[in-house]
């Protein structure tokens, strides 16, 4: 199964140019705060651990978004999606979409905030 549908992909890539107008990434605060305005559009997970992301933009293989690797503080950056996709680990078991989530009207400096005083991902 792929990670990003056509639509999913779209959606995030129109995200990422109203957001950076088509440049790239940058690894700053201000990319934090920019980017971190706007709604996630899909929530990966890793069903054998508790890895989780959701994410809110792309630009080629790099994606933005929430990352929590289940260490206990998810936290606002860049993605390989290549990464995510060639990814098996226990039971050989990769990362999958969830198909059931919905955004709620949450910035991703939202759900970033309400995640790091849990310790991970509410979504």
């Amino acid at each position: 199964m792929l990670l990003l549908t056509k639509a999913i992909r779209k959606k995030m890539e129109e995200n990422h140019r109203r957001v950076w107008g088509g440049e790239s990434f940058i690894l700053t605060d201000v990319a934090d705060e920019l980017s971190g305005n706007i709604e996630p559009v899909v929530k990966l997970f890793y069903p054998a651990g508790s890895a989780t992301y959701l994410l809110s933009e792309i630009s080629g293989d790099i994606a933005f978004g929430l990352c929590d690797l289940g260490h206990g503080s998810p936290e606002l950056g860049n993605v390989s999606m290549d990464e995510l996709e060639r990814f098996h680990g226990k039971f050989g078991l990769g990362f999958e979409r969830d198909r059931w989530f919905r955004p709620t009207g949450k910035t991703m400096n939202e759900y970033a905030q309400e995640s790091r005083a849990v310790g991970h991902i509410v979504a």
